[in-house]
């Protein structure tokens, strides 16, 4: 189902995460600054970026990165809360403080105050 949905955002947006593997040209990296310095969604920020620059191309077969993330809560719980953080960020939350929710929810295994 993840990858599913991972599949379903790249096409239809464009956007890119760090675990689907972004390769990009030299040039295309140094004209777009690289990736910002942020605590969180620095992925998403860049290939944001990317996708202004001209066509981004989603490649066959799927990358197979780790799935340490998904054990302690599973793969839905993760993949509901990734969802959230995700659309906080774009409303304009600020992504420190959404790290900080993050690394919370995978020390402690639950929801925070915060979301």
């Amino acid at each position: 189902m993840t990858c599913l949905l991972a599949s379903l955002r790249t096409r239809l947006t464009g956007w890119f995460l760090g675990d689907q593997a972004i390769f990009v040209r030299r040039e295309v990296f140094k004209k777009l600054g690289g990736f910002r310095d942020l605590d969180l969604f620095e992925d998403l920020d860049f290939s944001r970026r990317m996708t202004q620059l001209g066509q981004v191309v989603t490649l066959s077969p799927p990358v197979i990165s780790s799935s340490r993330r998904f054990q302690y809560r599973g793969a839905f719980l993760t993949t509901i809360s990734d969802f959230w953080l995700t659309a906080r960020y774009l409303t304009g939350a600020d992504p420190s403080r959404l790290a900080k929710v993050q690394h919370a929810r995978e020390e402690h295994g639950g929801i925070t105050q915060d979301g």
